[in-house]
């Protein structure tokens, strides 16, 4: 499975093989959550996060933990004048790192292990915040269960520290590649491979993923519910947190497969989608507890058609426009919605607008009459703005020379000279900026200027489609 438009980021960054499993690490990066990776030795798996991080132009620190020693991550610590230990930086410490890849995971010490559990869990050590910490990463063989396996010395991690990664991604093996994967990766394993874009990348997932979450939100709590109480029901009961960062991981998966769609993904996606980021999220294979992941996607199968039915609906295209304004216009033109989900969606679209366009959007609502559809409390809230608009306020003040008050006013006063009386929308502007003048919440050309243009902004979009939603 590719990310939309089989754009993939890992083959450009010469990692290849891994399309099944690009979306959970889109998804990792951009929710900057913990991420621990499991495969076979000579897998790629340091490969993949050292391209990664090269690629976001991280400062990162790659540790091995089977080897690694508490001063390996802090430096070396010395008591100052007051008492209190200062750690002495070395190149190899954590301190000022953006990432951090912890390998071998499941070969470190006891002790060392709980001295990962807070880096990974919270970004500190010692008690000591790392405020550059972004990306928290490790990886480990196949763990033994009951003794058998075929890494000696991978144990089966603790299980609170395995619940503090959000993803646990299986690598794929060399020998489970198709033939010619295997091939593309002999021949193109030495050209120099980057992805500029990798940064705009996560940002649109990270948008993305949170419009998942304002549309399928109760859809996916739903779905993770089910799943969850099924697990529990074969003995694999999971956390809270596990449930939480299920519903998380399902939203970013989502958005990494099918960012920049125009149109809202049927419940079909959705339900791929959720699949994909759930089997990345359950912790048993690295805390070695077995589980026949068949009967898994078997529920999953069930549950996705129940959970998931009605996911493509009205609502959902509408919310997917990202323009307030067309919102606002799609809102209206809807005739599936109820008369408070109506409300809802204009006002919500209308408070994501700056103040220009929103008091223009309010002013053409009501001045048009479409806001006798809407509930009582919402035509209440645009009438107070469009009192603004629509009742002059008389401004006697004399201008204070050249202060910035009176480069506002004097600019102010040019613009009403050349006010139409017989447009509306001009006669609107003026009285909205001198009653905004009035109360001071203007108080630059900035401020009027942008006040100008939002207004003209919105009503150019809205001003060819006047009459929707008027009977």
């Amino acid at each position: 499975m590719t990310t939309h438009e089989n754009s993939s980021v890992l083959d450009a960054l010469g990692v290849y093989g891994l399309a099944e499993i690009e979306p959970v690490i889109l998804a990792a990066l951009a929710g900057e959550t913990p991420l621990l990776l499991i495969g076979e030795h000579g897998s790629g798996k340091s490969l993949l996060l050292e391209r990664l991080a090269e690629a976001l132009k991280l400062s990162w620190r790659h540790y091995n933990a089977s080897l690694l020693s508490f001063d390996d991550l802090v430096g070396y610590p010395i008591p100052d004048a007051a008492g209190d230990l200062q750690f002495v930086k070395t190149p190899a410490a954590i301190w000022g790192a953006q990432a951090v890849f912890i390998d071998e995971i499941s070969r470190a010490r006891l002790e060392v292990q709980n001295k990962i559990f807070p880096i990974i869990h919270e970004r500190r050590v010692q008690g000591i915040e790392l405020p550059d910490l972004i990306h928290r990463w490790a990886a480990m063989n196949p763990p033994l269960v009951d003794g058998e396996g075929d890494y000696i010395g991978s144990e089966a991690l603790d299980s609170a520290l395995a619940d503090r990664f959000a993803f646990h991604v299986t690598v794929p093996g060399w020998q489970s590649l198709p033939e010619g994967i295997q091939r593309r990766i002999l021949k193109e394993s030495l050209c120099p491979l980057g992805y500029d874009n990798l940064s705009k990348v996560l940002a649109s997932v990270r948008q993305w993923a949170a419009d998942v979450g304002r549309l399928w939100g109760n859809q996916i709590a739903d779905y993770t519910l089910r799943m969850t109480a099924g697990l529990a029901a074969a003995g694999l009961p999971v956390s809270s947190r596990r449930a939480v960062l299920i519903c998380r991981n399902i939203a970013l998966v989502h958005a990494a497969i099918f960012r920049g769609l125009s149109t809202q993904d049927s419940s079909v996606r959705l339900g791929r989608s959720a699949w994909v980021a759930f089997s990345n999220s359950l912790p048993f294979a690295a805390s070695g507890k077995p589980y026949e992941q068949i009967k898994l996607l078997a529920l999953h199968r069930e549950i996705s058609v129940i959970a998931f039915a009605g996911s493509d609906d009205a609502r959902s295209g509408i919310l997917l426009e990202r323009d307030p304004v067309k919102r606002i216009e799609r809102t209206l033109a809807c005739g599936q919605l109820q008369d408070d989900e109506r409300g809802a969606l204009v006002m919500d679209a209308i408070s994501g607008l700056d103040s220009g366009a929103s008091a223009a959007c309010a002013w053409w609502l009501v001045h048009t009459g479409i806001h006798e559809r809407l509930p009582l409390a919402v035509s209440e809230d645009l009438a107070r703005t469009y009192r603004e608009a629509a009742v002059p306020t008389r401004l006697v003040e004399r201008i204070p020379g050249q202060s910035s008050r009176g480069k506002t006013l004097t600019q102010f006063q040019e613009l009403s000279k050349k006010t139409k009386l017989d447009r509306p929308a001009q006669v609107a502007l003026v009285n909205l900026l001198s009653s905004r003048l009035y109360a001071k919440s203007i108080e630059s050309t900035e401020d009027l200027n942008t006040v100008v243009k939002g207004w003209w902004r919105a009503l150019e979009e809205l001003d060819p489609p006047l009459t929707i939603g008027v009977a």
